[in-house]
């Protein structure tokens, strides 16, 4: 819902991927130098995927903080209310439960 436009500058496994992806062309497929060339790409591909993924912080989506915030907001009033006035029907229920 939220997709936020991620401006990602190429890393040196990036860089080094790209390369060699562009040396693949360079040679032909049934040769045993082509091979090792693909097995090196499928490793530096793995070691940006796990550099990747300790990289990004662990923060809630956008859509949980919408849906909290939500929350927050319907307990204020609730209580706003109940400065002024008695609670005398079930409006409590209708705050969503926690989920955990």
């Amino acid at each position: 819902m939220f997709n936020r436009d991620k401006n990602v500058e190429d890393t040196d496994l990036q860089k080094a991927i790209t390369a060699l992806i562009s040396q693949l062309d360079d040679h032909d497929a049934s040769t045993e130098e082509y091979t090792t060339m693909v097995s090196n790409v499928k490793v530096l591909v793995e070691a940006r995927q796990l550099e990747e993924a300790t990289d990004k912080p662990n923060r809630p989506s956008a859509d949980t903080m919408l849906s909290v915030g939500g929350s927050v907001l319907g307990i204020l009033m609730i209580l706003g209310f109940e400065k002024a006035n008695v609670i005398t029907s079930k409006g409590l229920s209708f705050i969503p439960k926690i989920k955990i």
